[in-house]
């Protein structure tokens, strides 16, 4: 855009050769200089005969002598703005100005600047040693604060009416604030109407105000910053919607709807208020994002981008935090998308509102915070025993066995009698699917009925395979659920797969069936192999295609 046609790297003294190649020998008829050393000579060996050379640097400047006795024909000029705009007023008001109209415009840009955190200094050394840098490199020093929140300012919440949000808002009502921008999608109903009434009596010298405002659109998101009556000073960014289902159900516009109120509306945010001095930028993340979870594909991108961004606004010199929450009790996304027994068995404990909001307040006064950081209330040997090891938790499994492959069982069939097997097994699969579908008691598990009867898809499904395998201590095919009817049967099923011989039945061979052949035998062995391969996507998906047809078949 600035009719540059030639670029030459000024790292090494290979331009010099470059240029004169470029020209065919003449060289330039004009450097405009503003390096040291020997680069001052090499400069000059680019120019022509004649050429006219300007020096705009400090630094081991040629007097006028010196460039006569190395280049009598040189038209030699030092130049210094400064020198310049001090003699001529009326310059300097007018290049002021053109700049100022200029980068208004957009018809000038500043140099790009990458920013390191405090934290980061030496990273920021290195680049620069590597020569990776384009334009400048800052490094960013802590914002000192006298308090996070203030009298004097105004903080936005999104998802501000739901749970969190409401928890943020009195956490900002406690510590003063002076104005306190509740945004929801459908504004105030009845019962989210009372709780900002409580606020308001709770904290009488904070302005509390609900409005209804999408924050995946970007105009209104600027309007609502905009019309703070005090000066915004932080952002807490908790909104969200979950659409869970496997990559085999799952669509663009289900990840669009999850991307909306996560992605879209922490960008619109961050465009909103970019040129804002803010104390802080919260971005409500979710441990999703770090560890993934069954279904929730969606969930875990729109979070991966949050934790994303605030790692791009402090390269910008921004405040920004991403907190990657495991799931909060008393409310929350996390906690109405699988049961408290579901999440227990899993090593996942909740974090109470009054655990969280003090750890995000703690986090919030370190001044070398890290730009994501997660918060788990996680028992790390149950949830670590349930799933293959991430290079993510290698310090916590340091020292301990590896956790992939078989786990140690949790139900010891060596200890059940042959004749007892069946019931026992039974109380297994009612005690699993019980956690899976979020039921109080195994009693309230009707074994009888069938699986699609009790809810049962094939999420829950391969959620349900992975327990009875960590219970059991043994490998089950992904597909087991769908290998049998119902729970009952299920259980019956096991008693096989668990390795239980015909001892438990003694009359199981006294229908003298006839061996399969080693032909059938070799058939069943490929077919079997073929179904372990796949993944829990690959059998979702191939379910559901099983399930169209049916309708199809069935009208």
């Amino acid at each position: 855009s600035q009719g540059i046609e030639h670029i030459f790297d000024s790292r090494s003294f290979d331009y010099t050769q470059q240029i004169l190649g470029w020209t065919e020998g003449a060289g330039v008829d004009v450097v405009l200089d503003s390096m040291a050393g020997e680069h001052v000579m090499a400069s000059l060996d680019c120019l022509s005969h004649g050429g006219r050379f300007v020096e705009i640097g400090k630094i081991d400047t040629l007097s006028a002598e010196e460039m006569q006795a190395k280049r009598g024909d040189v038209q030699y000029t030092l130049f210094d703005m400064a020198d310049l705009l001090v003699d001529d007023e009326a310059l300097y008001r007018d290049l002021r100005r053109d700049l100022v109209e200029g980068f208004a415009s957009g018809r000038f840009s500043p140099p790009e600047v990458r920013v390191f955190g405090l934290d980061e200094a030496g990273d920021a050394f290195r680049h620069l040693a590597a020569a990776r840098n384009i334009g400048k490199v800052a490094i960013s020093f802590p914002r000192a604060h006298d308090g996070q929140v203030r009298a004097s300012a105004a903080y936005l919440v999104t998802g501000g009416l739901g749970s969190l949000g409401l928890h943020v808002a009195d956490w900002l009502g406690a510590g003063g604030a002076g104005e306190v921008v509740l945004v929801g999608r459908s504004g105030l109903t009845p019962l989210t109407s009372e709780s900002v009434d409580r606020l308001a009596a709770a904290y009488p010298s904070t302005a509390f105000r609900a409005v209804a405002v999408d924050v995946g659109d970007g105009d209104a998101i600027t309007k609502l910053v905009q019309s703070c009556a005090l000066p915004l000073e932080g952002v807490v960014h908790a909104a969200g919607v979950i659409d869970d289902a496997m990559i085999a159900d799952q669509s663009w516009a289900r990840f669009q709807t999850v991307l909306k109120s996560k992605w879209d509306g922490a960008w619109n945010l961050h465009q909103a208020t970019r040129s804002m001095d803010l104390s802080f930028f919260v971005l409500f993340s979710s441990m999703t994002a770090m560890v993934g979870a069954a279904g929730q594909s969606n969930y875990a991108a729109a979070n991966a981008g949050l934790d994303a961004l605030a790692r791009y606004r402090r390269s910008q010199g921004l405040p920004g935090t991403s907190i990657a929450w495991g799931p909060w009790s008393g409310g929350g996304m996390a906690t109405r998308a699988a049961s408290a027994e579901a999440l227990d068995a899993a090593g996942i404990g909740s974090i109470s509102p009054e655990l969280g909001i003090a750890a995000m307040d703690r986090l919030l006064e370190l001044p070398d915070r890290h730009h994501t950081v997660g918060i788990l209330a996680v028992d790390w040997k149950r949830y670590l025993s349930r799933r293959e090891a991430l290079p993510l938790f290698d310090q916590l499994t340091a020292g301990e066995t590896a956790t992939s492959g078989a786990t140690a069982a949790t139900f010891d069939l060596s200890s059940v009698e042959p004749g007892e097997l069946p019931a026992a097994l039974a109380g297994v699969v009612a005690q699993e699917l019980a956690a899976v579908l979020g039921y109080a008691s195994p009693n309230d598990v009707n074994l009888a009925l069938g699986f699609a009867d009790l809810g049962v898809d094939s999420l829950l499904a391969v959620d349900m395979r992975n327990r009875l395998e960590h219970v059991l201590g043994v490998e089950l095919p992904v597909t087991i659920l769908f290998d049998f009817d119902s729970p009952g049967a299920l259980a019956e099923g096991l008693i096989r797969l668990v390795g239980a011989t015909s001892e438990t039945d003694p009359g199981a061979d006294s229908k003298g069936e006839a061996e399969p052949s080693d032909s059938q035998r070799e058939t069943e062995a490929e077919l079997l192999a073929e179904i372990e391969s796949l993944s829990e996507e690959e059998v979702a998906r191939l379910l559901a295609e099983e399930d169209a047809l049916e309708d199809d078949v069935l009208g």
